[in-house]
Order: structure tokens, then C-alpha cells, then sequence
């Protein structure tokens, strides 16, 4: 009997542990903010929940930091300030958000 009620235990254990992670699968983006010009990894991801103003519930939101830092950086050449503009343009354009949508969302 004993032996039958640890086995039941487990196995609730594992289905409960399937739930879980199954859920915490589905709330994960499918894709992160990252500059249109990444061809590798970040490897730096942010994952933030925020509250969806159109449902009122929390999604995640995923972005690359090392890519944010790189747009927003100060002592770059005057090359460097052009190309990062250009840049931000085509990442705003690619996921859809204002400049002062994008800078709210990773400043949190």
C-alpha cells in the first residue's frame, strides 16, 4: 500500500511539474527585440513582465541588452551616431514600437 501511494505521489509530482513548466513555456516570447542586423546569439538577454494596456494582463518581454547598450551609447564617432540611428529605425520598423514605446519598455 505504501509502495502504491509513493508511486501515485511521484507521478502527480511529475504531472504537476509538467503543468508548470508547460505554462511558464507559453508565457516566454517567441522572439526578442534584438537589432535587425544580429546574426549571432545576444548574449545578454532581458526577460520583463509587463502589463498588456489591451488585456490588462502580464506579458513577457525579452530584449537584447548588449544591442540597447550599443544604440544608446554616447562617445561614439559621428559614423558610429549615423549608423546607430539607422539602426533603431529599422528595429522600431521591424517590431512595430515609437522610439518612446521601445525606451520605456527596456528602461523598467
Amino acid at each position: 500500500m505504501l509502495k502504491y501511494i509513493n508511486k501515485c505521489s511521484i507521478n502527480g509530482l511529475w504531472a504537476s511539474l509538467l503543468l508548470n513548466v508547460s505554462f511558464a513555456y507559453a508565457a516566454v516570447p517567441l522572439e526578442c527585440v534584438q537589432l535587425p542586423s544580429r546574426v549571432k546569439a545576444c548574449p545578454n538577454l532581458v526577460y520583463r513582465g509587463i502589463d498588456d494596456p489591451e488585456t490588462g494582463k502580464t506579458k513577457i518581454f525579452c530584449f537584447c541588452k548588449t544591442d540597447m547598450v550599443k544604440l544608446t551609447a554616447k562617445n561614439v564617432s559621428e559614423e558610429q551616431r549615423i549608423l546607430n540611428k539607422m539602426e533603431l529605425r529599422d528595429l522600431l520598423a521591424k517590431y512595430n514600437y515609437t522610439e518612446k514605446q521601445l525606451f520605456k519598455l527596456i528602461s523598467n
